[in-house]
C-alpha cells in the first residue's frame, strides 16, 4: 500500500527488439509481465518469442507463447515452464515474426525508490534500465562504479544499443582524457538510458567486474 505504482508501454516492431522493464514487477514470470501481448501459436515456430542471455553457457534461453495452454513455455522442452522470467535491470530480446503484427507491450510494477544495483561481469552483460525515467550517460554513475574508459576506443569498455532501423548496434565508449562519452566514430554523444530499452555493457578481459549503482537521478 506504500508503493508508487507505474504503467508504461513500448512498441515491439517486427524483428528483434531489445527491451527491459522500467518498473519492478510484483511477479516476474513471462505469463504475468508479457502475457498475451505478443502473438502466440499452438506451434512454437509460428509464435513470437522472448530470449534471455545466459552468461554461464554463452547462449540464449528462449520461450514462446503456447495459445493451446495460454502459457509461456520453454523452447527446448515441450510443456515445460520457461527457464527465465522478465526481471528488472536485465535486457531481453522480444522477437516478432514477420507475419505477425507489431505489439504494444505494457509494463506494470513498482517504481523503485532506491538506486538500482547491478553486477557487471567481464564480457557481455545484457542489462536494462530499472527506472521509468531517462538517465543521461554522464549521470548514470557507470564510470564512478567501475566502467573503464580509454582515449582509444579499442581499450575502453563499451555499451551497445540495438538499432532496429539499421539492423546493427549503436556503440559508445568513454574517453577519460576528455571526460566525454563518445560514439564509435569518435564524436561526442548525448546518449541516455531510456525506459523500456535494453542494452549490452561489454567489459574487456583486462578490465575488472564491478557493481553498478544506477541512480534514478541526482
Amino acid at each position: 500500500t506504500h508503493d508508487t505504482v507505474g504503467l508504461m508501454w513500448k512498441s515491439a516492431g517486427v524483428g528483434r527488439n531489445l527491451l527491459s522493464t522500467p518498473l519492478v514487477p510484483y511477479d516476474t514470470s513471462l505469463d504475468e509481465v508479457i502475457g498475451d501481448q505478443l502473438t502466440g501459436s499452438s506451434n512454437q515456430f509460428f509464435s513470437d518469442t522472448a530470449e534471455m542471455w545466459d552468461r554461464a553457457t554463452l547462449n540464449y534461453k528462449r520461450a514462446w507463447l503456447n495459445t493451446s495452454t495460454g502459457l509461456w513455455e520453454d523452447w527446448d522442452t515441450p510443456s515445460a515452464s520457461p527457464q527465465f522470467g522478465f526481471e528488472p535491470d536485465r535486457g531481453y530480446w522480444v522477437n516478432v515474426l514477420p507475419y505477425n503484427p507489431s505489439a504494444r507491450i505494457w509494463f506494470l510494477g513498482k517504481v523503485s525508490a532506491e538506486p538500482r544495483s547491478m553486477q557487471v561481469y567481464q564480457g557481455r552483460n545484457m542489462l536494462g534500465s530499472g527506472y521509468p525515467v531517462e538517465v543521461p550517460l554522464k549521470d548514470s554513475w557507470l564510470v564512478e562504479s567501475g566502467f573503464t574508459g580509454h582515449e582509444n576506443k579499442y581499450f575502453s569498455d563499451n555499451i551497445e544499443w540495438w538499432n532496429p532501423s539499421t539492423g546493427r548496434y549503436d556503440r559508445v565508449y568513454y574517453d577519460p582524457s576528455a571526460m566525454e562519452w563518445k560514439s564509435w566514430d569518435g564524436t561526442v554523444t548525448e546518449r541516455s538510458f531510456l525506459p523500456c530499452e535494453g542494452f549490452w555493457i561489454n567489459i574487456l578481459s583486462f578490465n575488472g567486474p564491478f557493481v553498478w549503482t544506477y541512480p534514478k537521478n541526482h
